[in-house]
């Protein structure tokens, strides 16, 4: 079974996303070196977060959070379904054992020799491995000089003899992304608010919009503040109310399946008849 791939550009993806693109450019060398960002909690200069760090809160901070999203259809009925399509070939991502040979795994699923076209592992010279079939009729890797030591993830492109049948969807879902400034001195509010908003009017539009994420609207609020642990601290918010992304999401046929075989009356029946014997032993009592 092939599971879909739950990296849908919505709340989740799309704060890492802006995440992503904040740490990188923070990280460069054209932001002054007191708001530098380095991987590194202890060494950073700066806190760029897809939530609010309780734990760990010092300053200066960003967080980039979702405010709301417009997730709707605009007709009624069943959903429409782009189109059916049939794929092949996948990226898989696995983990190396402690021993010279590994399941060749599509999603964490054992992949059948026999449905195997061909396999390839990138970066990696083809004479380090060898493609076999396991004793349970699995493809498995044999490596004659693994360049992964164990536990180490790696990737893997694999081909299968026979397609997999998949639903695909595309359209646009809208966002309105919350990021929010926080320091210890209204100057350090202030440079930092001058930095993000030349960022994203002018630096990150392009970045992201490669990503399918589109914005045109940037309102910065006044200076807030507000306490936290007895500490007085600056608050700036900066709203995209406008965010776009656009999504195709490739979902294994057999889901549909699944879900249509699901006896939904049953279930209703069940749920009531719980609620009858709930309120039947609580009269009792």
């Amino acid at each position: 079974m092939v599971k879909p791939r739950f990296d849908i550009p919505h709340y989740n993806w799309v704060k890492a996303a802006w995440v992503a693109s904040l740490r990188a450019i923070f990280g460069s060398g054209y932001v002054p070196p007191e708001y530098k960002f380095v991987d590194d909690e202890e060494e950073t200069k700066i806190l760029i977060y897809t939530a609010f760090p309780y734990r760990s809160f010092r300053t200066p901070l960003i967080v980039v959070n979702a405010d709301h999203s417009n997730a709707s259809v605009s007709y009624t009925g069943p959903q429409e379904q782009v189109r059916r399509v049939e794929l092949n070939e996948f990226r898989s991502r696995m983990v190396k054992s402690d021993s010279n040979t590994d399941t060749v795994l599509l999603d964490g699923d054992p992949v059948l020799y026999s449905n195997l076209d061909s396999i390839d592992i990138p970066g990696v010279d083809p004479s380090k491995y060898t493609i076999e079939e396991g004793p349970d009729g699995y493809a498995q890797i044999r490596w004659s000089d693994s360049p992964f030591e164990p536990e180490v993830p790696f990737e893997i492109s694999l081909v299968l003899k026979n397609p997999i049948p998949f639903l695909y969807f595309t359209g646009i879902l809208r966002l309105s992304i919350r990021i929010s400034i926080y320091a210890s001195t209204v100057t350090d509010v202030e440079k930092l608010t001058d930095l993000v908003t030349v960022f994203l009017r002018f630096f990150l539009r392009d970045r992201l919009a490669e990503l399918k994420i589109t914005y045109t609207k940037i309102d910065v609020s006044g200076i807030n503040t507000v306490e936290w642990n007895g500490e007085l601290l600056y608050s700036v918010t900066i709203t995209v109310g406008n965010c776009h992304t656009e999504y195709d999401l490739l979902f294994p046929e057999e889901l549909l399946g699944y879900i249509n075989q699901v006896n939904i009356e049953g279930i209703i029946q069940q749920i009531l008849a719980e609620e009858v014997e709930t309120r039947q032993s609580t009269v009792v009592k």
